[in-house]
């Protein structure tokens, strides 16, 4: 199946005026947090994932709109309220959308991948703005405090026209988290899930699947509320990302499992 990379708004400059910062409505006392056999997930405890592509993901935003034809990641959760983590996604064949000779392509180990985008990213668990019913997984860039570049990346190819050679940064606009200390600015808003009969469901606290899914929809999540344990309070998160200097979203769904396998999902 195709994955596909769609474009996220960038923050509005109120927001970015005021931190994004707010008290939050969620109706929890904490959370959320990940949930595995039957348990809370303890702070200090890790779990392997790994994810590959169910249906599509797309980068898209103006001037060109790139598929990835593959994808498979690697990472981890961890416990803790809120639940955290980490994943390396990796992309492969990406190609302007109707134009297979245009490539979009990164460096991995100082050599340049034709094709290909490999994303770092760290993760954390919230709820949507105003309810608890379900839960997002917000992303971040890896690079450590104040990397917020997910991938510096470059269009190559016969039929990219203007493009050809440009060299485009793919990043993080939206609201910086510092609790947990990841210090870099979120970009994306997953929904977090199952796979139930071949698509995208979504998952009730302390529900459990093997089959765990992340959903990037294509009407874009405006924000989220994100637990604040040293103030016990919620903080209103926006995540935004721009990509070839455009507001950019991202569209699509990664199948999610636990490695080995076992029955997991979230939990208030």
């Amino acid at each position: 199946m195709r994955s596909v990379f769609r474009s996220m708004f960038v923050v509005s400059v109120a927001l970015l005026a005021f931190g994004g910062v707010s008290v939050a409505s969620a109706s929890a006392t904490a959370g959320p947090e990940w949930f595995v056999k039957g348990e809370s997930l303890p702070a200090g405890k890790v779990k392997a994932t790994t994810s590959v592509n169910l249906k599509g993901i797309q980068i898209n935003q103006t001037p060109a709109n790139f598929e990835c034809e593959k994808e498979g990641g690697t990472g981890e959760i961890a416990g803790g309220v809120p639940g955290t983590g980490s994943a390396t996604i990796v992309l492969k064949e990406c190609t302007l959308d109707s134009e297979p000779g245009c490539q979009l392509s990164s460096s991995s180990g100082g050599k340049r991948v034709l094709g290909q985008v490999t994303l770092a990213v760290k993760t954390v668990l919230v709820f949507p703005v105003g309810g608890t019913g379900e839960a997002l997984e917000a992303l971040v860039p890896a690079g450590g405090a104040g990397a917020n570049v997910f991938a510096t990346l470059s269009i190559e190819g016969r039929e990219c026209g203007l493009l050809n050679g440009k060299l485009a940064v793919f990043k993080a606009t939206g609201t910086e988290i510092k609790e947990p200390a990841f210090n870099s600015r979120c970009g994306m808003l997953a929904r977090v899930g199952q796979v139930k009969s071949g698509a995208f469901a979504t998952l009730a606290s302390e529900a459990q699947t093997t089959e765990g899914a992340l959903n990037f929809p294509a009407s874009r999540i405006t924000g989220g509320e994100l637990w604040q344990p040293a103030s016990g309070t919620f903080k209103e998160i926006t995540c935004e990302s721009q990509f070839l200097e455009s507001r950019t979203t991202v569209a699509g769904t990664l199948k999610q499992e636990l490695s080995p396998s076992e029955l997991f999902g979230w939990k208030v």
